[in-house]
């Protein structure tokens, strides 16, 4: 599995970017539709109670001390009303190595993305779910297996939320520990 990342300097921090792939997203029994849009493959999340799971590792240059964030991309399936939201619910389970993954707490962070007046069919939005590293149920360590269960909330296509989205990617955006020792 190849891992691709992007470093990049933001208020004198440097953070990485870490491609989760798609092909490792796992499906519940009650499943976004796989679907394709525009030549871009995806999980249309278009109904109540459809779950998929995503699951890494928190990697070890992680500087241990900052939450890390979740960013979906997302494709509106339909043409929308300005304003309306993206919503998302998550449980975020964290286990260490030697851990018990059944008595393991979850957190449950979501994201609520207004998607202002880009409405079109088609069009992108970055969704930004923050996993509190420091959470008193679910605490997360460098090296620790996340599994990530998302799913929309029950006002799918309610007044004044977005009806159908495709998730086309995700990754993580974490604080770098240090880039290591020059040669």
């Amino acid at each position: 599995m190849v891992q691709e990342h992007s470093l990049f300097d933001f208020q004198d921090k440097v953070y990485l970017i870490q491609r989760l792939p798609m092909e490792q997203f796992r499906k519940a029994v009650t499943a976004p539709t796989e679907t394709i849009r525009g030549g871009v493959a995806g999980f249309l999340f278009d109904a109540d109670g459809e779950l998929l799971t995503i699951q890494f590792c928190i990697p070890k240059d992680w500087d241990g001390e900052s939450d890390i964030i979740l960013i979906l991309h997302c494709v509106l399936n339909a043409d929308e009303t300005a304003n309306d939201a993206i919503d998302w619910e998550t449980s975020v389970i964290s286990v260490a190595n030697h851990e018990d993954v059944d008595a393991a707490g979850a957190q449950t962070p979501g994201a609520s993305h207004d998607i202002g007046a880009f409405t079109a069919a088609g069009t992108l939005h970055l969704v930004e779910i923050i996993l509190d590293y420091d959470d008193g149920t679910c605490p997360i360590a460098a090296g620790d297996n996340v599994s990530i269960t998302l799913s929309r909330t029950v006002n799918v296509g309610g007044d004044g939320y977005v009806a159908g989205v495709l998730v086309i990617d995700a990754c993580i955006r974490y604080q770098v520990d240090k880039l290591g020792d020059p040669v």
